[in-house]
């Protein structure tokens, strides 16, 4: 596969893809500091995986059609403090 695609387009796919990378390489590096200056100090990241989007999205919108439509009560996006252990 890799000669098949050298030889369609050549020395600069070659190289283009071995800049890339090497510049991954090197942000990873370069931000490998401050992502464990930011753990130990209690920042979190969020990894978000983008296949899962559309159905979050999803569910907010049938939550808004719903609530649009008079099935659901208006206030379910908070809940009484005693009720939350």
């Amino acid at each position: 596969m890799f000669r098949s695609r050298f030889r369609l387009h050549g020395w600069p796919w070659l190289l283009r893809g071995v800049a890339r990378q090497i510049v991954g390489e090197l942000l990873w590096m370069l931000f490998l500091p401050a992502g464990l200056l930011g753990h130990l100090f209690g920042y979190r990241r969020l990894i978000v995986r983008t296949e899962h989007i559309g159905h979050l999205a999803a569910e907010v919108d049938t939550f808004l059609k719903e609530q649009r439509w008079a099935c659901c009560p208006h206030d379910t996006g908070s809940s009484p403090p005693q009720a939350v252990v």
